[in-house]
């Protein structure tokens, strides 16, 4: 059973979803291979789900529950990732019209590509390769941000798109 609350709180992170147009099956992919293997690219958001009580929220737990992985809202456009520096990218989250977070690509593993390549080498190792058509989500941008009923949340990725979602 997967609860969307953090130690009581529900959390969201922004992120880059990226749509594979062909398997990443290759034992050490590139990133020149995990490039080539995206069919677009979106702005998203994750609601952060947890399988563990009190959560602690240190690496070690968040890899032990699946990283986190919950609910996520994906926005638009979609993009082929032609001319698109995911390393570069800005993103801004913005709460009610407050802006409550920032960051980069270069947050998440010094580049979106990377977090695919090596999510795309583990999988292998283990047997499941990453196949065209998934759905990745590479990582957080910043840090997870808390929301709560009433709250409409708007994660704004510089060149790609908008992604919103408000709660009730």
């Amino acid at each position: 059973k997967m609860s969307h609350y953090v130690n009581g709180v529900l959390e969201l992170e922004g992120e880059v979803a990226l749509v594979l147009s062909r398997d990443l099956d290759m034992e050490q992919p590139s990133l020149v291979d995990a490039l080539r293997a995206l069919d677009c690219c979106l702005p998203a958001i994750e609601i952060v789900g947890c399988r563990i009580a009190n959560l602690d929220t240190k690496l070690v737990d968040l890899v032990a529950d699946n990283a986190g992985g919950g609910l996520f809202v994906l926005g638009s456009p979609a993009r082929k990732p032609d001319g698109i520096d995911l390393r570069r990218m800005a993103m801004t989250m913005v709460k009610n019209g407050e802006t409550v977070a920032q960051g980069s690509g270069a947050n998440v593993a010094g580049s979106p590509l990377n977090a695919l390549a090596w999510l795309a080498q583990k999988l292998v190792q283990d047997g499941m390769p990453l196949m065209a058509g998934d759905v990745v989500m590479t990582g957080t941008f910043f840090a997870m941000q808390p929301a709560a009923a009433g709250d409409q949340i708007e994660v704004i990725a510089e060149g790609l798109g908008r992604c919103a979602v408000s709660f009730a």
